[in-house]
């Protein structure tokens, strides 16, 4: 019973399913990449260039008083740099980078 109206059926089934598939796909990337680019940005960005500075500071550093302030400036650059700080703008973007990864993490436990 129903051959053709099935055939088509399952046609018009299986290309929705193939372009949720695709959707999903695109999201996905989507979500990697903007995961991928926020890790670089910190790793690149944020430590190895405040790491830089702290290693250039602490070698121009002739007393312990240059040192700890050589330290606490590496620490108070990586918080503004991590968006860690409590400026508005940090705290907004913080907002919304966190509401990003609240996404991606629900749709990873779909």
């Amino acid at each position: 019973g129903g051959g053709a109206a099935d055939n088509e059926r399952r046609t018009t089934a299986a290309g929705a399913m193939e372009r949720s598939l695709r959707k999903i796909s695109m999201v996905r990337r989507n979500m990697l990449h903007v995961t991928s680019n926020v890790q670089s940005y910190f790793m690149f960005e944020v430590l190895e260039v405040s790491w830089d500075a702290l290693a250039e500071r602490v070698g121009a550093a002739e007393t312990l008083d240059a040192l700890i302030d050589a330290h606490n400036s590496y620490l108070a650059d990586i918080l503004m740099k991590a968006l860690l700080g409590d400026d508005p703008d940090s705290l907004k973007i913080a907002r919304l980078l966190f509401a990003i990864f609240s996404i991606a993490d629900r749709f990873c436990e779909l």
